[in-house]
């Protein structure tokens, strides 16, 4: 998707803060949520992959508010699974 939009954070916990303004990036981590399960059972149902047991699950992002850990819990759900 090309968008010459640029989407950042902007600090603060008022009405311009990332918190109250992540509408963007809320519905395309719903968009992404299916392919994150997808992949994640592929991955835990391959013994080739793991072989050891065990996955390690990274958040680079560096948001607050409702997205922050969003991704990170849906992988942990679908690990669960």
């Amino acid at each position: 998707m090309a968008s010459k939009q640029m989407v950042h954070m902007n600090h603060g916990q008022g009405e311009t803060s990332y918190a109250h303004n992540s509408s963007f990036q809320s519905a395309e981590q719903n968009r992404m949520k299916p392919l994150i399960e997808a992949v994640i059972v592929e991955l835990c149902s391959n013994t080739t992959t793991m072989s050891h047991g065990k996955m390690v699950i990274a958040d680079l992002g560096c948001s607050c508010g409702p997205n922050a850990v969003a991704l990170v819990s849906i992988a942990l759900e679908a690990t669960h699974s």
